[in-house]
């Protein structure tokens, strides 16, 4: 049997602390993303329910996309999903990031940028 003797106070005060760090940047997080989606609404000025309302949230959690992606998640066209994503790149949403006629892949560079600062604010340093 092990001797327990010992202060488990600061053990449990840092485990607390962190736990309430990693919340406040969780809320962080989260509303660096509310905000970028409301600012992407009003860019791109969507019907509701349209094809690009629904692209437009599926971004924050899937920032680089492809037409093939999109069709699957959102069950729309190819020709659906292209207008789509070209009225989002038409409205600075994404980029295209490959030089090729098929298979494009576009990023989301805000959601990519909001996602190092949160790495960063965590003490991590963003992959290059």
């Amino acid at each position: 049997m092990h001797n327990l003797a010992g202060d488990v106070d600061p053990i449990v005060t840092e485990v607390c602390e962190a736990a309430h760090r990693a919340v406040a940047q969780g809320r962080w997080l989260v509303d660096e993303l509310v905000q970028l989606a409301a600012r992407w609404t009003d860019e791109v000025a969507p019907r509701r329910g349209s094809t690009a309302e629904r692209l437009l949230r599926v971004l924050p959690s899937q920032p680089a996309v492809h037409v093939a992606l999109i069709v699957e998640r959102l069950g729309v066209s190819e020709t659906a999903a292209r207008r789509a994503i070209e009225r989002a790149a038409g409205a600075g949403v994404l980029r295209e990031t490959s030089d090729r006629s098929r298979d494009r892949v576009w990023i989301a560079p805000d959601v990519l940028e909001i996602l190092d600062d949160f790495a960063s604010r965590a003490g991590r340093l963003p992959v290059s």
